[in-house]
This record gives C-alpha cells, sequence and structure tokens, in this order.
C-alpha cells in the first residue's frame, strides 16, 4: 500500500509478482517482469540466506542501470540500494523482554531461510549470551518457508506437551505466534499464565486476538513509503545507482501475550 500511494501520486503504475520464496517462481518473475519496458523494480529477496539461485539475472539489470532496490533483506552477491530492519535488535529485544520478565527456559522458533529469521535467531542468542545469570541457551525450532503450514505445527505441538516445556517463546513472526496461542489452547496451556509468547511484525492479527500480542513493531506501511520514494530517486538519476540505504530500529509493543513468572 505504502509503494502504490507514493507511485501513484508520481503516476507510475506498479506490477505485482510473488515469488512465494521459491527461486525458480522468482527467476520466471524476473524474466517476465524484465520481458515489460520497466523503469524499476522493488524486490524482496527469495531464500535470502542462501546464495542466489537468479544473481546473474540481478547482475545483467545493474550492467544495463535497471534501478533496483531491495526490501527487508538483501542478497550478498550484488550491491543494490536496501531498506531492512534491524532484525538483530529486534530478536534481541523480544528475547530480552522475556528474561527480565523472569523466564529461563525459553522457546526460539525462527525461519532460517532467509536473512531476518537468521539475524532475529542470532540476536535471541545474544540476549542469552549478555544475561550471565542465566547458565543456559534456550530451546530452538528451526523451519524452512515450505515446512511452515504443515511440520512447523507439529513440532510446536510436541514441545508444548512435554514435561519441560518452555515457560516463554521467541517466534519469527506473528503469524507463527498465532499458531503457538492456537496450540496452546487445544492442549490447555494458558496464555500467558503459563506461557508467554512474543510475535514480531505487530501485523493487524496482533491486536485483535482474545490475548492481544507482545510483538516487535515492524514498520511495514513506512517502508513501502520509503520504498516508493527511493526508486523514484533512483529512476531519476538515470544510471540506477545510489548509495543510499535505510536501516530501521525495532520497537517493542508490549500487551498481553507476556506476564512475569513466578518462581
Amino acid at each position: 500500500m505504502g509503494i502504490e500511494k507514493i507511485l501513484s501520486e508520481h503516476s507510475f503504475s506498479l506490477l505485482l509478482a510473488s515469488t512465494h520464496n521459491d527461486p525458480l517462481v522468482e527467476r520466471k518473475s524476473l524474466e517476465n517482469l524484465l520481458s515489460q519496458p520497466i523503469e524499476g523494480m522493488i524486490v524482496e529477496p527469495t531464500k535470502s540466506s542462501h546464495p542466489s539461485h537468479n544473481i546473474g539475472i540481478y547482475k545483467n539489470m545493474k550492467s544495463n542501470h535497471i534501478p533496483c532496490l531491495m526490501i527487508n533483506s538483501a542478497y550478498q552477491d550484488i550491491d543494490f540500494p536496501r531498506i531492512t530492519m534491524d532484525d538483530f535488535k529486534g530478536g534481541y529485544m523480544a528475547t530480552e523482554h522475556l528474561l527480565e520478565l523472569g523466564h529461563v527456559e525459553i522457546l526460539g522458533i525462527f525461519k532460517t531461510d532467509d536473512q531476518q529469521g537468521v539475524k532475529r535467531m542470532n540476536g535471541f542468542i545474544s540476549a542469552y549470551q549478555q544475561n550471565p545469570s542465566v547458565s543456559s541457551i534456550g530451546q530452538f525450532i528451526t523451519f524452512q518457508t515450505n515446512e511452515e503450514k504443515k511440520e512447523l505445527p507439529e513440532r510446536i505441538r510436541a514441545v508444548l506437551k512435554h514435561a519441560n516445556k518452555p515457560t516463554g517463546i521467541v517466534c519469527y513472526n506473528d503469524q507463527v505466534a498465532v499458531q503457538v496461542i492456537t496450540i496452546a489452547k487445544e492442549l490447555g496451556i494458558d496464555v500467558p499464565n503459563e506461557l508467554s509468547i512474543v510475535g514480531y511484525d505487530d501485523s493487524p492479527i496482533a491486536s485483535i486476538l482474545d490475548v492481544k500480542l507482545t510483538t516487535i513493531r515492524h514498520p511495514q506501511e513506512q517502508m513501502g513509503i520509503d520504498a516508493g520514494r527511493m526508486i523514484l530517486k533512483l529512476i531519476e538519476s538515470g544510471t540506477g545507482d545510489g548509495d543510499q540505504s535505510i536501516l530501521y530500529e525495532p520497537e517493542l509493543i508490549t500487551r498481553q501475550s507476556t506476564k512475569e513468572i513466578k518462581r
């Protein structure tokens, strides 16, 4: 919405393609878009924690001065301007929040085929390392995009059914947090009295759940507005080059899904 708002104000139209985080779909999308007279491209990288299968296409775009910027993440093998969030800090803040509430046994659930998830997981680990009073690093569930709907819920359910289940969970995003809340309810686990949960993104669902979700705010629409403005500047430059990039600071939004633990 933010991208479209800015582009429409400047009489640009928006073509949209979804890759479903699949490199083959990304390749087809790039080829289809580049076959049309586009003036610039905004890309959220596909499986950004892996080497890109399509880096040759991006290098051709750069050599042909087609303006391009990356949002949410960036490929390491190509130097395009980028608009990203400090996901390491966001993961750290979410974990630190639970540690400050007295939680020790914390589960981190992170997607690892994109850089956002890897950075959030590293922030989770760092928060433990910065709290010397906590002797052990928490548990992990890591997953890939194609595991999110089937395998991941069963793995969450197995952890929550265990006798030594965690008292707090840091989730990759709010969608995963909703899965956790749903499974906890099925198992008769009370949120937040028995289980505290932190999401990530502050999506609309976070504030309409029965137990409103504590989460890390992601500046989604502002990112779109800034992306629209930046791609226009790159187009106006005539070369597609630019060294401007934006890094957003995360913000912890505390609601009802986390609670101090009594020991």
